[in-house]
């Protein structure tokens, strides 16, 4: 029975060492995906927030002069 054990042992050694260092080649892979897309999404972040800082200095409305210094000026 030992030797039966032992057998099936020495054969399921080499495949159980070919998963792991497959899993670890996939844990490298996904790690590095996950890497590029948090960087690329600090940077969508940081285009958001420069956008949205440059509308905060200008006027709102639609661009049409009506909507623009409607104070300073007369309705006619």
């Amino acid at each position: 029975m030992e030797r039966i054990i032992s057998g099936i042992g020495a054969i399921f050694r080499p495949i159980a060492k070919e998963l792991i260092k497959g899993g670890i080649v996939l844990a490298d892979a996904v790690s590095e995906y996950a890497s590029e897309a948090g960087e690329q999404f600090k940077d969508l972040l940081a285009e958001a927030k420069d956008e949205l800082e440059k509308s905060k200095g200008q006027p709102q409305g639609n661009g049409t002069p009506e909507n623009q210094n409607s104070e300073n000026k007369p309705n006619i």
